[in-house]
């Protein structure tokens, strides 16, 4: 695998201990080697934010390592406010582990306002709206849920942001093609939730 003859040649070599900490990690399901992996490539490069987040989201999160995933990304949100990409999971991290609602709301918020068009984060923002029993707002989101996946419609998905698609596709379980079923799941919750009160 050109991958370890890479290693073999520069054991720091970034890049190739990102890619193949992820493939260990996800593909091979070696979380031990992967988490290895991507610490030293953090540690020969401090300074990769990309080392960072993806030892934050294959590693840490996804196997329940929500403290260390959750100082990684804020580490990164430290250098890099604008990324979507660190908001969005670290919404989903903060929601995972029972944080406060009002905190999620605010991360899903901060990252829309970075990715006004990323559908998955006006369902999420929808779904927490509606457990806030703040239905207005939430009748809202589920307006800009339905603009997005128009936007996506009107402009086909590209995997230009693997956090997206990685979201999409692994952590829901569930595709792009299930944007129709998710609405119309939020907009019946949505519906049932003012027929109680």
């Amino acid at each position: 695998m050109q991958l370890r003859k890479k290693l073999e040649i520069n054991p720091n070599d970034v890049q190739a201990l990102i890619y193949l900490g992820v493939m260990e990690s996800r593909l091979c399901e070696n979380l031990e080697l992967g988490i290895a992996l991507l610490e030293k490539a953090v540690e020969a490069d401090p300074s990769s934010n990309e080392a960072k987040f993806w030892l934050a989201v294959f590693c840490y999160y996804n196997f329940g390592y929500y403290e260390k995933a959750e100082a990684l990304l804020k580490e990164i949100l430290k250098v890099a406010p604008d990324s979507p990409e660190c908001w969005s999971v670290l919404e989903r991290l903060v929601y995972e582990a029972d944080g406060p609602l009002e905190t999620v709301i605010d991360y899903t918020k901060k990252a829309l306002a970075l990715a006004p068009n990323w559908p998955f984060l006006h369902n999420d923002l929808a779904n927490f709206l509606i457990s806030a029993g703040n239905y207005e707002d939430a009748k809202k989101s589920i307006n800009d849920y339905k603009k997005s996946v128009d936007f996506y419609r009107a402009h086909p998905v590209t995997i230009s942001n693997p956090v997206e698609w990685y979201y999409e596709n692994v952590i829901t379980g569930r595709g792009v093609t299930d944007i129709d079923d998710a609405l119309k799941r939020m907009e019946a919750r949505l519906e049932d939730l003012h027929q109680t009160f």
